[in-house]
């Protein structure tokens, strides 16, 4: 980004989740009213996906979270999957409510979700399916907290899952969730033994990510610090 001036502006329902396309002509918009593609050249819908629809209590919640398969040629859109290509929808997860983190790992064969928690009086937890067939391969149970997150490692040996209690974000220098510590847990593929836990955040951990390289990870959250864990 050379410059900050706005290039353009796409007039859309309310928008949760964004992905570009393989050729970057495209986004695939998750929204209010479910998943859709919009041309951003000339600021057009191009094409919807028919049959996606989040609803709770009578009305939709829209859908929050998209990811492409390694090989783009397969979209995850919260509980349903998709062959892009060819605008067939594959497959559909059970339905779990407050879903947050999907991955798909670097191989392509499978996809992790993460779920539930406080907010639902149950327990969060991840789950890993065949993304060929949707077949629940392994369930990791969490705690008490939300899930916020799950990424695959680099070498799609691991697993990474991180979250914490829902609530607001702390103003930096104040103490508000410091009784409220975060931790990110590395599970072990495909046995589902938890390895080690990092911990040092103070607040819900919302966001995790590797380096290209695989040896640094990234997290981010409610605690207004960004802190990175060099692999050993």
């Amino acid at each position: 980004l050379a410059t900050s001036a706005e290039e353009r502006t796409i007039r859309c329902p309310r928008v949760f989740s964004l992905a570009f396309t393989e050729s970057g002509d495209d986004l695939v918009v998750g929204g209010q009213d479910g998943v859709s593609t919009w041309s951003i050249a000339q600021g057009i819908e191009r094409k919807r996906f028919e049959g996606i629809s989040i609803r709770q209590g009578g009305s939709s919640s829209g859908v929050h979270r998209l990811t492409f398969s390694p090989d783009r040629r397969s979209l995850a859109a919260d509980a349903f999957l998709w062959d892009f290509v060819a605008g067939r929808r594959l497959l559909t997860l059970p339905r779990q409510t407050n879903r947050y983190g999907l991955s798909f790992s670097p191989d392509g064969e499978q996809l992790a979700t993460s779920y539930g928690g406080a907010y639902d009086k149950q327990p969060g937890a991840i789950k890993v399916y065949e993304a060929r067939g949707g077949k629940e391969i392994l369930t990791l149970q969490g705690d008490s907290t939300d899930v916020f997150c799950v990424i695959f490692s680099p070498d799609g040996q691991r697993l990474i899952s991180a979250g914490g209690q829902w609530n607001r974000p702390i103003t930096p220098g104040t103490d508000f969730q410091a009784k409220q510590p975060a931790d990110i847990k590395i599970w072990d593929l495909p046995t589902g033994k938890e390895l080690f836990t990092l911990r040092g955040h103070n607040g819900a951990v919302h966001c995790i990510s590797f380096s290209p390289d695989g040896k640094t990870l990234a997290s981010g959250g409610t605690d207004a610090v960004i802190r990175l864990w060099k692999r050993k």
